[in-house]
């Protein structure tokens, strides 16, 4: 099996890595570089969008909780697909890049491992990301740098912002769990930042479903949020109420 490197934080295109890792130049659209998975000699390299749609309108849910990256296969996959058993394999070689908007360059994580593996079609899995000197790669020299720039967010998925609006304004700007205003904490500068949590998680619903502002959203900040989604499937509103200490 082929072992690839790439410089976390560092930016790439797509077509820089099918170059970097000898599959040819991408010359031509629509083939499987330009998709959310792809194979080559033994190694695995996924490309998600955070937070945003992708090109094709498509928007998976992806998001990071804490260091792991919740990541939603394609449409019509699941837990006993060749190729999701394929990658979550214990020794599986997985470079996850991803971006916060479709149209910026990937920004590289680092390699992956797969901890939870969903029943659910599509499938989601949850996946424990490193750097390299974290899954054991070979370091050399005696210094070792610091300072790349790496982004990790817990994001909010948008299918539609009314709704999130509409949540906000029913609930007001304050956390559902711990009661954090950020206006009150931070003044103006906090004004209109809140994250909004789905009660049902997004890759159970249609992709067109219809979405309650007042029933099916709740405010969230921040810290909440990822603590929601620390376990699968995620933690009630009042199961993490019950554990704030």
């Amino acid at each position: 099996m082929a072992v690839f490197t790439f410089s976390v934080g560092a930016e790439y295109h797509r077509r820089a890595v099918k170059e970097q890792v000898g599959a040819g130049k991408a010359t031509n659209r629509g083939g499987p570089w330009d998709t959310g998975l792809v194979s080559f000699l033994g190694a695995h390299f996924i490309f998600c969008n955070i937070g945003v749609a992708g090109k094709t309108g498509h928007n998976y849910g992806n998001f990071w909780a804490g260091d792991d990256l919740d990541w939603s296969g394609s449409t019509t996959s699941h837990k006993g697909q060749l190729s999701i058993k394929s990658i979550t394999q214990s020794d599986a070689e997985v470079h996850v890049f991803y971006r916060n908007d479709s149209n910026d360059p990937f920004a590289y994580a680092g390699r992956a491992t797969a901890v939870d593996v969903s029943d659910d079609s599509p499938v989601r899995v949850l996946w424990r990301v490193a750097p390299p000197s974290a899954m054991g790669e070979s370091e050399q020299g005696t210094s070792h740098k610091e300072g790349a720039r790496k982004e990790k967010r817990v994001t909010f998925i948008e299918r539609n912002p009314k709704a999130r609006r509409e949540c906000l304004k029913h609930y007001g700007p304050q956390c559902d769990v711990c009661g954090l205003n950020f206006i009150n904490r931070y003044g103006e500068l906090g004004a209109g930042f809140m994250h909004v949590h789905h009660l049902t998680m997004l890759s159970s619903l249609a992709e067109e479903a219809d979405v309650d502002p007042i029933n099916d959203l709740r405010p969230v900040c921040p810290n909440c949020h990822s603590m929601l989604h620390r376990t699968k499937p995620p933690l009630t509103i009042e199961a993490l109420k019950a554990r704030l200490k």
